[in-house]
């Protein structure tokens, strides 16, 4: 009967053995105890203490009494079975002193004792977006001109957006930055200079922009996805905003993070296939309120235009500027260099197809037409096609008010030649926001119409046979009420169709385009004018034996 009991103990205690000597897990409730001070030996309180698996750095290890008490010391418990082995345990103060971390043995309860922290400097603040509402989960980083990046801890924002971050208490210049790692991320990281530090600081409130992704795929004229592709972004100035991430993937995709605001974005090939150039993309003005998806840019090969730009006499323009657009569409070709050089000559990268080029004069020197030409471009670089020349011209001008002597703006300005009614193609020729236009058009004879908005309540103005020979300007012109005249021409009491109704301005004895109609089968007819004193006629055709009628009104 004793063997078997023999037995028993003997494979008990070898199990037991086996697990010490495997280290294998325990159940227990050992603890840690020992306490935080500082360099003099005076007591820490609040350091947060962890418990760490080095093989499972991850992994958290569930304690008890994990924080320092007003004298320093604190008694940890660990609430799960562990085995028997190596660890790390981690001190996380909230006073200026530095974390710290040591490697401890656990084979069951034990005492570290005292353990000193280094003295530090606590960077502290609180980050706010553009609305001023605190940001969570923003990571900061610090480095300095000589220690280069620190470790921090705790380098995380709160609920509240609070921060405070120890770094070492020595004399250096210090840079630190914000950003949110976060997979939805609200705002744009930012740097901010912490200059020469000799102590603790207080950022106070610390702004970052409000922002918003920017996605997309970028692709080739065949619609096969570019990976690589930078993408820029540019103020109002033409100031390039730094950016992160800016680079499409293997599949052609990008995610970008951007700051609220109109923008001007960009897309290019940085690293192009060795005898492939690709035309950038480029959207202007683009106005970013939220997250937006641009949908699919396309990044065509591109072709060498070369030639000259010259003006009436054959001398050649430096400084003129060219802009490009597909024929079908409108769309805006973005290029790179747009410019004719010192010796009049450009060389242009456009993609295939048939394409509008516009040319437009220097600002300074002599006035010059602007000039547009219909190009169709063959995968062929690359190609000459010649001199393109620039008219000599004289500018047109004025600004535009209302009878209360308010500028109107965005006013519709067309020139027409006197001598044969044709329409004049003139370029940027409108009136702008401020009510202004000025126009470079070849010296010539011309009627012109200055038709305001719709929505301005205002008629057209007509100036009929106006020499424009030298610079001419019109000064202040005043765009009158629009104003319907409405009627029937009859005879006989019967509706008369056909009959020719003619509106002439009584002061100018000018016949605008729209002051002329004809009548319909009930007799009626109406014309849009402006408020003022007009001279209208009624005119049958020939052979009808009806006599012209003619009224002032």
């Amino acid at each position: 009967m004793q063997v078997p009991h023999l037995q028993r103990i003997s494979a008990a205690f070898l199990i037991c053995w086996l697990l010490l000597a495997t280290g294998s897990i325990y159940g227990q409730s050992w603890t840690i105890s020992g306490s935080v001070v500082d360099a003099a030996g005076g007591p820490i309180a609040g350091v947060d203490l962890d418990l760490v698996d080095p093989l499972s750095p991850t992994t958290v290890i569930p304690i008890s009494g994990d924080t320092s008490a007003i004298d320093g010391s604190f008694l940890l418990t660990i609430n799960t079975t562990i085995p028997v082995g190596n660890y790390i345990l981690q001190f996380e103060p909230t006073t200026a002193h530095l974390a710290d971390e040591i490697d401890i043995t656990l084979n069951g309860n034990l005492d570290i004792g005292a353990h000193a922290l280094a003295s530090g400097w606590l960077i502290t603040g609180t980050v706010i977006d553009s609305a001023g509402a605190p940001v969570s989960g923003v990571d900061i980083d610090i480095r300095g001109d000589q220690a280069g990046w620190l470790d921090l801890v705790g380098d995380n924002t709160n609920a509240v957006g609070q921060f405070s971050v120890a770094i070492p208490a020595i004399i250096d210049e210090y840079r630190i930055t914000f950003a949110d790692t976060a997979a939805d991320a609200s705002v744009f990281p930012i740097e901010n200079d912490l200059g020469l530090l000799f102590g603790s600081t207080d950022m106070g409130f610390v702004e970052m922009p409000t922002a918003h992704t920017l996605s997309g795929v970028v692709v080739d004229e065949d619609g096969v996805p570019l990976p690589g592709i930078d993408m820029n972004l540019y103020d109002a100035a033409g100031t390039t905003m730094d950016i992160f991430n800016d680079d499409t993937n293997l599949q052609g995709q990008f995610n970008v993070l951007v700051p609220e605001g109109t923008w001007t974005v960009r897309h290019r090939d940085v690293t192009p296939v060795p005898g492939i150039e690709r035309v950038n993309h480029e959207i202007s003005d683009l106005q970013v309120l939220a997250n937006m998806d641009l949908g699919t840019i396309v990044l065509p090969r591109g072709y060498h235009v070369q030639g000259t730009v010259a003006g009436s006499a054959g001398e050649l323009i430096s400084g003129a500027d060219f802009d490009a657009a597909y024929t079908s569409t409108g769309q805006s070709i973005y290029l790179s260099a747009d410019t004719s050089d010192v010796t009049g000559s450009f060389d242009l990268l456009l993609p295939e197809g048939n394409l509008i080029l516009e040319i437009d004069p220097p600002l300074a020197g002599p006035v010059r037409v602007s000039r547009r030409i219909q190009l169709t471009i063959a995968p062929v670089s690359p190609v000459n096609i010649g001199q393109i020349l620039l008219e000599d011209g004289v500018t047109v001008s004025g600004s535009f008010v209302d009878g209360q002597g308010n500028p109107v703006p965005s006013v519709d300005v067309e020139f027409y030649l006197f001598s044969s009614g044709q329409i004049y193609e003139t370029l940027h020729e409108n009136g702008n926001q401020a009510g202004s236009f000025s126009a470079n058009v070849p010296a010539n004879d011309y009627n012109l119409t200055f038709t305001p908005p719709v929505t301005s309540g205002l008629g057209s103005l007509f100036l009929e046979n106006v020499d424009c020979y030298a610079a001419t300007s019109f000064g202040t012109l005043v765009m009158n009420p629009a104003a319907t005249l409405s009627g029937v021409v009859t005879s006989a009491g019967m509706g008369l169709e056909g009959i020719q109704v003619t509106a002439t301005d009584s002061t100018s004895g000018s016949t605008p385009p729209w002051g002329m109609t004809t009548t319909l089968a009930d007799g009626s007819y109406v014309l849009q004018l402006t408020e003022g004193d007009w001279t209208v006629t009624a005119t049958a055709p020939a052979g009808t034996g009806l006599s012209e009628d003619r009224k002032s009104t």
